[in-house]
């Protein structure tokens, strides 16, 4: 009764922190979208919606398997159900490095792109610096 308790507010900090993070994803899209074209934006949004839906094909899956080792009993559903959840933590905690790399590269390119739109106006203007003036004519 207590671990019940327990689980199911276990899930719920677990939904809120999602909410939250996919709340900052999307503070963080609209105030990069003035930068980005249309077509990249929607590419962006429609493979996030993608891995969204997998990812939640994937923990109602988890969810329904849960329920079902809960009610086996003896040492080895126990360990069934424990090696599951070892092997669902790793996968999670493999997903959140694959995001955290995929921001890195996405800032490194967003930087990278910046770095040449100031090389191109810096070159643009050191070009009006020397233009050819006929003072005499």
């Amino acid at each position: 009764m207590v671990f019940k308790a327990w689980l199911q507010k276990k899930k719920e900090q677990v939904v809120e922190t999602k909410r939250i993070q996919r709340a900052k994803q999307i503070e963080d899209m609209n105030s990069r979208q003035g930068s980005r074209d249309p077509q990249q934006a929607f590419r962006l949004w429609l493979r996030k919606k993608h891995e969204e839906q997998v990812k939640e094909r994937k923990t109602e899956e988890l969810r329904k398997q849960e329920e079902c080792l809960f009610f086996l009993r003896g040492t080895e559903g126990r360990e069934r159900a424990f090696k599951q959840w070892l092997r669902r933590k790793r996968i999670e905690k493999l997903v959140e490095q694959q995001v955290v790399k995929e921001r890195a590269r996405q800032l490194r390119l967003e930087a990278k792109h910046s770095k040449q739109l100031q090389s191109q106006l810096c070159n643009m203007a050191e070009a009006r610096a020397f233009r050819f003036t006929d003072h005499y004519n």
